[in-house]
């Protein structure tokens, strides 16, 4: 159906959804408002939660809310007797429809309405079930306010060391998510159980810290609770008249016209400080004036507080009529509230009855919910093991990647896994992650006896130990936690058993029937990426062999082509390398003109013929290392026969500067040779020629060079010439 709007064609159902997101938005705001107005102005705040409770439909979560906080905005305007026809039927509500965040706080504030009314019995039942609640739920923030109230309770019964084991009860657990006005108000009650026990001192330190505190975060009903106590303390210690003068104050504090509860402690307090000051008739007149000013309804249990004070007035003043109708009103009061009491405690059955059978109900429905989260569980964790052991091909990361699955989902600390080496006749460990860390085991012999892994793989069937009641150390691996419960699972594909996987958990029964069906499963996947790293180190092995031979050919090629074109015993190049780099140089003879230099050693027959060849064979490698050194990057240098280099240098700018060089060389040459024998000096006959200058082919140059070198021998030995 369509409806013609303004021109614009719409469907009638979208009016309705438009209309209904419109509602739910505007009842979220009015009570979110309400809840913040509710301190400040519990009035103004009461409608806008009876708005919202008129647009919200019956039975919804939104209308439970809305009559939960109209009740809590009867209780700070007084009304406590509304209070409690507005939240027990939302109590119902809640209840029926299972709404346990409501059903908590509102079983809170009825405990408040209660207390406020004198009817200490059905308060406690209501705080308890509160508290019941929120421990069910682990829920501290939710757990702190009924609990405070639980032990102001006891309090006002007069059962201070109760009131102060609760109190502590708070204060010992985690108050991180603990509003700051619960903090608060459990500071205000400790002054009060101080106060008690009559510790002054101590119970003036928390009031004057409650109080900055309650100024930093404007909680002003705090703030005149904390000067209440201070009234109260001073007419304990005897300082009447300050007593009475903060009290005054108090009482005329504007927030203490909606604060019906609290007046009527200030204002018994005042009595209480007239009647210490002497003056019975101050004290009757300011009890009056609180029955009067807050219009305490006829059968209220504030009321009768009030009424023991008078009824004391009374009697000092020696009124006996007033004392005697003051202790009339008294007894119907209670008489009344017993009545009350009994038909609360029945109402209560009745509502716990009622959470009973639902939370019976709800108990079934998460136990299916269980199931089906566990069989999802064990899909997915099946799955992930699959995925994440199929990705690595060494056992260390595996160990890695099933400890992080098991630990999450089985609460173990400690995995391995063995495989069989069937020569050695022992089970190798390839992996142990202990809490995290790898840890290493020696191996186990086959004939172990009492070996839980020996007995997984002789049997092929796992080994379950479900409670660890005495350590054997003989057979346990692992160096941290101790165990309770462990797991030995043979690892077997196609008949074929590999080895062992093995868990560990400090929780006892931790291998009953789920989680050892799990894991039996599990162990397939295991064995199939067992073999796999098996299979690849084999062929890892196989290739490691492949390329150790091929190496070995490679360097032996290597060394005869080294040996080809270098002397054995200098390790310098030879002839050949020689022959081939010159003729290259001047193939290319792009790098302009050189020079070749001819060393002949002077006396070097004499040192094999006298020490020996052994010695003459360190001179040779001495005197190539030093030529060697001396030489710059780009210079070459080569042994052609037994006592005879050859160099080739880059050529210097004039021929004083190779003259320079030559002469070097020599002096380097004709150092001493250090042997255990002796130092063995030898010299040298040097000659140089010059590319092209004297030569163009190496024939040519080494022609030229050693008719300068033999020059050098005609005149003496021992020199250098360069042509």
């Amino acid at each position: 159906m369509k409806l013609i709007i303004n021109g614009v064609s719409i469907f009638c159902d979208e009016v309705h959804n438009l209309k209904m997101i419109d509602s739910k938005t505007q009842i979220e705001r009015w009570l979110d408002e309400c809840w913040d107005r509710m301190l400040s102005d519990p009035a103004g705040a009461r409608l806008l939660a009876e708005q919202a409770l008129q647009l919200a439909d019956d039975g919804s979560e939104p209308a439970c809310r809305a009559q939960l906080y109209a009740g809590l905005c009867d209780i700070y305007l007084g009304e406590f007797e509304s209070a409690v026809s507005v939240l027990s039927p939302a109590l119902k509500l809640a209840l029926s429809k299972g709404y346990r965040q409501n059903l908590l706080r509102i079983n809170n504030a009825l405990g408040m309405s209660y207390q406020s009314l004198g009817r200490y019995s059905a308060a406690y039942d209501h705080y308890e079930y509160a508290r019941d609640l929120a421990l069910d739920a682990n829920d501290i923030q939710r757990l702190t306010p009924p609990m405070l109230n639980l032990a102001d309770l006891l309090f006002d019964m007069g059962h201070i060391e109760s009131s102060e084991l609760v109190l502590n009860d708070i204060l010992g657990r985690d108050l991180t998510e603990a509003s700051e006005d619960n903090l608060i108000e459990a500071c205000i009650l400790q002054a009060q159980i101080l106060l008690s026990h009559v510790r002054f001192d101590d119970a003036e330190c928390i009031l004057t810290q409650t109080e900055a505190w309650a100024r930093r975060v404007d909680f002003h009903y705090a703030l005149l609770r904390c000067k209440t106590l201070r009234g109260r303390m001073y007419r304990l210690r005897g300082e009447i008249n300050d007593s009475i003068q903060v009290l005054s104050d108090v009482l005329d504090a504007p927030l203490m016209k909606s604060e019906s509860q609290e007046a009527i402690a200030v204002y018994l307090e005042l009595g209480k400080a007239w009647f210490s000051a002497g003056n019975p008739k101050q004290a009757v007149a300011v009890l009056n004036d609180a029955i009067a000013r807050l219009g305490l309804a006829k059968f209220s249990t504030l009321r009768l507080k009030i009424l023991e004070q008078l009824a004391y007035g009374y009697q000092l003043l020696d009124d006996a009529t007033q004392e005697a109708a003051t202790l009339w009103e008294m007894r119907t009061i209670e008489q009344s509230a017993q009545v009350q009491d009994a038909l609360l405690t029945v109402q209560l059955r009745e509502y716990r009855q009622q959470q009973s059978q639902d939370q019976l109900e709800q108990k079934l429905k998460e136990r299916e919910n269980q199931l089906l989260k566990q069989s999802y569980e064990r899909l997915q964790m099946l799955n992930d093991v699959a995925h994440q052991i199929t990705m690595t091909l060494n056992f260390p990361e595996l160990g890695q990647r099933l400890y992080r699955i098991l630990a999450e989902h089985v609460d173990v600390h400690f995995v391995s896994l063995t495989t069989l080496h069937e020569r050695e006749q022992q089970l190798t460990f390839r992996f142990i992650v202990d809490e995290g860390e790898r840890i290493t085991a020696p191996d186990i012999a086959m004939d172990k006896r009492g070996s839980h892994t020996v007995k997984a793989l002789a049997t092929q069937k796992p080994v379950v130990i479900n409670d660890v009641q005495r350590l054997d150390r003989d057979h346990v691996v692992g160096t941290g936690t101790s165990p309770r419960s462990m797991l030995f699972v043979p690892l077997i594909l196609e008949d074929e058993v590999l080895g062992v996987f093995s868990m560990q958990s400090p929780k006892p029964n931790r291998f009953l029937d789920y989680e050892l069906e799990l894991m039996v499963a599990i162990s397939k996947f295991i064995a199939i990426a067992t073999a796999n790293i098996l299979s690849h180190d084999k062929v890892r092995e196989l290739n490691n062999i492949l390329t150790q031979e091929k190496q070995t050919i490679l360097d032996a090629q290597a060394r005869i082509e080294h040996m080809a074109y270098h002397d054995t015993l200098t390790t310098l190049p030879n002839r050949q390398a020689l022959q081939e780099v010159i003729e290259e140089r001047i193939k290319a003879n792009a790098d302009g003109p050189f020079h070749l230099v001819y060393i002949d050693l002077d006396g070097f027959k004499p040192v094999n013929d006298r020490y020996g060849h052994r010695h003459g064979d360190r001179v040779l490698r001495d005197i190539a290392k030093r030529v060697k050194e001396a030489l710059r990057t780009d210079d070459f240098a080569a042994r052609i026969g037994g006592d005879e280099f050859v160099l080739l240098i880059e050529a210097f700018d004039n021929r004083k500067d190779l003259q320079a060089f030559l002469n070097r060389l020599l002096t380097v040459i004709q150092e001493p040779v250090l042997t255990d024998a002796a130092g063995i000096v030898v010299s040298a006959s040097i000659g140089a020629a010059r590319y092209p200058d004297n030569g163009v082919t190496l024939d040519a140059l080494m022609h030229s060079a050693d008719q300068a070198m033999y020059e050098i021998k005609r005149n003496g030995k021992g020199g250098v010439m360069a042509l």
